[in-house]
């Protein structure tokens, strides 16, 4: 506006249309006193206005014509609308032409733009950082059932957030519900953990997304922001170290130095001397072993003190990648001001953000020149004055593999007989040397841990030039609990930067047991009695598992369905499964009462069970045991006919065992392998016992020695060495390798006992490398055969 006296009143209206001009009715007025320029008409009184409704901006002074305001104008018809003029006889168009306006004015419903921030450029793995998330409700009335919902990248979980303190709900993950947003900023925080495994360097990028209703539950137009963050940068640090030697070329070393200041350059003066025009430099040794990525900020600490103070010195930092070529990679000339004589303060040298490789083989150097200036001392190599490059970089010690292992190496799961290692690979690219240690935590599958950042011994380290790597390996303790197991393995970097890998095995085995029910407990003489037998495998693997019934004398078996569940016979009463899964297995034997089974007599009947693991390891199963009783037949029996069919079948039997007694002779021989798996068995009544399972005949044989020591509570490193089974006595000697138990009838001589000992000895002489490494594979050891017959034989 211009004209008009400094107390002439303008008035300002909004008016509706009517017919195409203004409209006498006012929606809002305002009244100010004019100036040359722009002038402000607030209106107290809001008027609401529609959209796509024309309105009038009608301005009105009670001056004189002549005398009143200038509204300017363009002199050209560009903007939609019209310009009228009323000097008291109506309106009417006066020229085409815009005039010259703003207006403000708040939307009566909610307008939301959505924005996202991130509160650093860069988090380390492992670290948390937070998002804060914008709602600016620009409206005039309240939003209604705003939903935001934020995507987080790869590899990165939420921790919590602060969306309660501005109204919101927290629906899911990431996901919040606003009932209402009034006008107004709005705003919360989400924090969040970037993820063990996320690689080093990478950009990861959220998106948060905004949908809203207005105030009548409309839907609006959504609103998306993203935030980026680079993580897994770390600071590493390059020290000023000395060769020892009193030149101007000495090391850069990634150890912090130690020790006090010398004099590196042999003038006599503790330090390194700089003049106008010189310089020095300082190479990494041992060179990269793995390429490293310098990735950001990168700087030079130096600590200074002038010959001659107060003094300003200009120096020239560069630094080069030394290859078969020097490869420039940044530089900065800056002055320093040096005032104090006696002390060496710090000095930061900024060479700006790097993105470069150096190769493997390459090293880094640093050239330090003076431009200007007086003589200037540099302390380093001390821990006083710990002067250093410092990188920025997203490679550095990392962990390269991990595997899970047992004794004949890596397996897809493990039994919990298993000898378990975990395996790691640590490399790092200032070499071996700078790995500091390995570190691991184990967690059972209930989440209970069982170890915690226990120390990963090293077993291995890499024999080239430059050395990259150390290898580490954890003897995992003893596992009984069968599931998931979950490991960290974290590496250690000298200055102390981490690098971790994660992994699982799993531990299995099956669990078995024994059941045994009857359907008769009375049986008479030709009667049959049907056992159910049931194997229970409550573990998480499959079993190969050898099932043996002892009769007694009277009992005979008739028939059994062992073949419904994948069971083969095998003797009399013996069976072989070749896999039972985890579950419950139930067949029937049926046994028949002998004819002449005396009335009344009791006969028990034992069913004992052993079985191999996945792995192969042998475990044992407690025996379960019935019996029976012989009922009488409906004919009555004279009782001195039995005294004298006993006098029949017994007297010559027993006078043979008392004969064969006092010969001490050997009935059977079994040479196990201390792994409970068996050799050979021999007998005398058959020589090669071929329709018996050896490894049945073993396993059974130390599920007794495993049940008698229990009942006699020998101790856990004392085992059984004679046991007495019927008319048998079962004669045990141990070895190195192997244990050889025989049964003999007759005398026990001491003789008989060092003929054992030597027999072992002989085998396990013969066959002693075949004996450590034996893992079920017989064609090494099948000469053993022949040693223990020919034992047999002399008896």
């Amino acid at each position: 506006m211009g004209g008009g006296g400094n107390r002439d009143l303008l008035n300002i209206t909004i008016r509706p249309n009517a017919g195409g001009f203004p409209s006498a009715t006012i929606l809002a007025g305002s009244d100010q006193v004019g100036v040359n320029g722009w002038i402000d008409f607030p209106f107290v009184s809001r008027p609401t206005l529609s959209a796509g409704t024309v309105y009038w901006i009608v301005a009105a002074s009670a001056e004189p014509a002549g005398q009143g305001y200038v509204w300017t104008h363009s002199n050209a018809d560009v903007v939609p609308g019209f310009a009228e003029q009323d000097f008291g006889a109506g309106w009417t168009v006066t020229g085409v032409t815009d005039l010259t306006y703003v207006t403000y004015g708040i939307g009566l419903e909610p307008r939301i733009p959505v924005g996202l921030t991130v509160d650093r450029p860069t988090a380390p793995i492992g670290g948390t950082y937070a998002y804060t998330v914008y709602l600016n409700e620009t409206g005039l009335g309240d939003a209604r059932t705003a939903q935001v919902n934020l995507t987080l990248p790869p590899l990165v979980s939420y921790v919590s957030d602060t969306a309660s303190l501005a109204g919101g709900v927290r629906a899911g993950p990431s996901n919040w519900t606003f009932a209402t947003l009034a006008n107004g900023p709005h705003a919360f925080g989400v924090s969040v953990r970037v993820g063990g495994s996320a690689v080093p360097g990478s950009t990861l990028a959220a998106t948060v997304h905004l949908d809203y209703a207005d105030s009548g539950g409309v839907p609006q137009p959504p609103s998306t922001a993203t935030a980026s963050i680079v993580v897994g940068l770390e600071s590493k640090p390059m020290y000023l170290a000395s060769d020892g030697v009193p030149d101007r070329v000495d090391l850069l070393r990634a150890a912090p130095p130690t020790g006090a200041l010398g004099d590196f350059d042999g003038d006599g003066i503790p330090g390194f001397t700089l003049s106008a025009g010189g310089n020095a430099t300082w190479t990494l040794a041992p060179p990269i072993a793995r390429a490293l990525h310098l990735r950001g900020s990168a700087s030079v600490v130096l600590f200074l003190r002038s010959a001659s103070p107060p003094d300003t010195v200009a120096l020239t930092l560069t630094l080069f990648d030394r290859g078969a070529t020097a490869t420039r990679v940044a530089s900065v000339t800056a002055s320093v001001s040096l005032t104090n004589a006696g002390a060496y303060p710090p000095f930061t040298f900024d060479l700006g953000a790097l993105d470069y490789w150096v190769p493997r083989g390459d090293a880094i150097e640093l050239v330090v020149s003076e431009v200007s200036g007086g003589d200037v001392y540099l302390a380093y190599n001390a821990a006083a004055y710990p002067a250093a490059l410092h990188v920025s970089t997203d490679t550095y010690v990392s962990v390269d593999r991990t595997t899970v292992t047992d004794t004949r190496g890596p397996s897809p799961f493990f039994s919990p007989k298993d000898t378990i290692r975990v395996l790691a690979n640590v490399s790092d690219p200032f070499g071996s040397a700078e790995i500091a240690g390995a570190i691991i935590t184990l967690v059972d599958p209930t989440g209970l841990a069982l170890a915690t950042n226990a120390t990963v011994p090293a077993i291995a380290t890499d024999p080239g030039t430059p050395s990259l790597w150390k290898a580490f390996a954890y003897p995992v303790p003893a596992l009984t609990r069968q599931g998931r197991y979950t490991f960290t393995v974290a590496a250690v970097e000298g200055n102390g930067v981490r690098s971790t890998a994660s992994g699982s095995f799993d531990v299995r085995a099956p669990v078995l047991s024994l059941a045994l029910s009857q359907n008769a407990t009375l049986v008479p003489p030709l009667g049959t009695v049907r056992y159910t037998v049931t194997v229970n495998n409550t573990g998480a693997g499959n079993a190969t598992a050898w099932l043996n019934s002892t009769l007694p004398s009277g009992l005979a078996y008739a028939s059994d369905s062992g073949a419904s569940i994948g069971g083969a016979r095998t003797g009399d009463t013996a069976w072989t499964f070749a896999s039972l899964a985890p579950g419950a297995h139930t067949f029937d034997v049926t046994l028949r009462v002998a004819a002449d089974a005396a009335e009344g007599s009791h006969l028990p009947i034992r069913f004992d069970l052993v079985y191999r693991d996945e792995k192969g390891f042998l475990w044992g199963v407690p025996g379960v045991s019935s019996e029976l009783v012989v009922r009488g037949s409906s004919a009555p029996v004279n009782p001195l006919l039995f005294v004298l069919l006993a006098l029949v079948v017994v007297v010559p039997p027993l006078a043979y065992v008392l004969w064969r007694r006092r010969r001490g002779t050997i009935e059977e021989a079994f040479l196990i392998h201390r792994n409970g798996l068996l050799l050979c068995h021999l007998s005398r009544r058959m020589r090669v016992v071929e329709d018996k399972d050896h490894d049945v005949l073993g396993g059974m044989l130390t599920a007794v020695q495993n049940f008698v020591r229990d009942s006699f509570r020998y101790g856990k490193d004392r085992e059984l060495d004679k046991l007495e089974f019927g008319d048998y006595r079962v004669l045990i000697e141990r070895g190195k390798y192997v244990y050889l138990a025989i049964a003999v009838s007759g005398h026990e001589s001491p003789r008989l006992r060092k003929e054992m000992r030597e027999l072992i000895e002989e085998v396990e002489e013969k066959y002693d490398i075949d004996l450590d490494d034996f893992d079920g594979f017989m064609e090494p050891l099948l000469g053993v055969r022949d040693i223990l017959a020919r034992a047999m034989r002399s008896r």
